[in-house]
């Protein structure tokens, strides 16, 4: 039995009680049906695309009562509800709970022994879809009339930062939008409050903040329509007629109350520059190039990379304020020249065969991988 829940246009959640999948949706039959029933082991519970539960029970996602050797969940295009799956797996410490996702666990999360992870990508699927309907035309970096830009919606602590350093030190040669969704406040935000201790090159970028930003509103576009699939538009300014931009990733932080979280978690958002063909900066999770770079896209750009790679938060996101130094201290067309081959090979790759190709080779390794020791 499969009950479908048509919130949202890229991935509704779906749950099967038995092995009947008759009535999965066309996307989950790409994504589950040839090798989902394999991780059955005894009575199992399947939720995909489950989304975040903790917000859903509207929709009817309680899982059944009574016992389930095994629950499965899938997390696509979101990034998990990790509270709600921490209570969920010490709460049924007798199953086993799999998740299955776009990135693998980190050593030490949550340190819950029943939970195990399956790496299975979806954004061969979801781009494909996509792409049917993308109209995204390409130009040459060398062609573009900006040099980057940075788009947020939703301000979080340290999209907030990053739009108050590109404000600060160069203004308008930034395409820009900001807070337009103001009614939705993240919780990190109370942490620009100037009197909590911050880092000494933080403490500007939030009275910056309380001063010039807070207030105000800045909108590329007057009809903005905040839809998830309209999200995944690349035919647009920001990525066509930008050379670089900057990712302004949804979840940037890799700790949480020292709990290490899974990543890089990309979205939409990242994937956005390369359908563009701009150069992507990534302000997300640590190690986004390389997430990327398994994929089989190229990131030769005339910056010092390894500031990805720093595990913390805040040491990575100071490390890429000074790479955005060097990004605007370059001549614009030297700087597009030195992106260009990058950025072409990455536009025509997303939207080829090779690269749906190398996305099913690993989730088939990942999936044998996993079944060898799936009990």
């Amino acid at each position: 039995m499969i009950n479908h829940f048509p919130s949202d246009p890229v991935f509704g959640p779906e749950i099967i009680v038995d092995d009947d999948l008759s009535a999965l949706s066309d996307r989950s039959s790409r994504l589950y049906r040839d090798w989902i029933l394999e991780l059955c082991r005894g009575r199992t519970f399947i939720g995909l695309n489950y989304e975040w539960p903790s917000n859903l029970w509207h929709h009817n996602l309680t899982i059944p009562e009574g016992f389930y050797d095994t629950y499965v969940f899938s997390w696509g295009t979101e990034d998990w509800d990790h509270a709600w799956l921490r209570g969920f797996c010490t709460s049924h410490a007798d199953s086993e709970v799999v998740v299955i996702s776009d990135v693998p666990l980190r050593p030490g999360y949550y340190d819950l022994p029943n939970l195990r992870c399956l790496v299975h990508h979806c954004w061969h699927v979801v781009l494909a879809d996509v792409i049917a309907f993308d109209r995204t035309p390409f130009s040459a970096a060398t062609e573009r009339s900006y040099r980057c830009s940075s788009l947020v919606n939703k301000p979080s602590y340290f999209k907030t930062l990053l739009t108050a350093y590109a404000m600060m030190h160069y203004g308008a040669e930034v395409l820009m939008s900001w807070n337009i969704d103001r009614n939705s406040i993240c919780p990190s935000m109370s942490f620009l409050d100037p009197s909590l201790p911050t880092r000494p090159e933080l403490l500007p970028l939030i009275e910056y903040y309380h001063s010039h930003m807070k207030y105000i509103t800045i909108a590329l576009d007057h009809d903005f329509v905040n839809d998830r699939f309209k999200n995944y538009n690349s035919n647009h300014p920001a990525y066509t007629d930008c050379v670089v931009n900057i990712t302004n990733e949804t979840f940037s932080q890799d700790a949480i109350e020292g709990v290490p979280m899974p990543g890089p978690y990309l979205t939409e958002k990242s994937w956005k520059p390369l359908l563009g063909g701009a150069a992507m900066m990534p302000q997300s999770r640590m190690e986004s190039y390389a997430f990327m770079e398994n994929f089989g896209f190229v990131f030769d750009y005339p910056w010092d990379r390894s500031f990805d790679n720093i595990p913390g938060d805040i040491d990575r996101f100071v490390a890429m304020l000074n790479i955005i130094d060097q990004i605007f201290n370059m001549d614009r067309l030297e700087l597009a020249r030195a992106v260009g081959e990058s950025s072409k090979h990455n536009f025509y790759h997303i939207r080829s065969e090779n690269f749906i190709q190398r996305i099913k080779q690993i989730n088939a390794q990942n999936l044998q991988d996993f079944l060898q020791h799936h009990r």
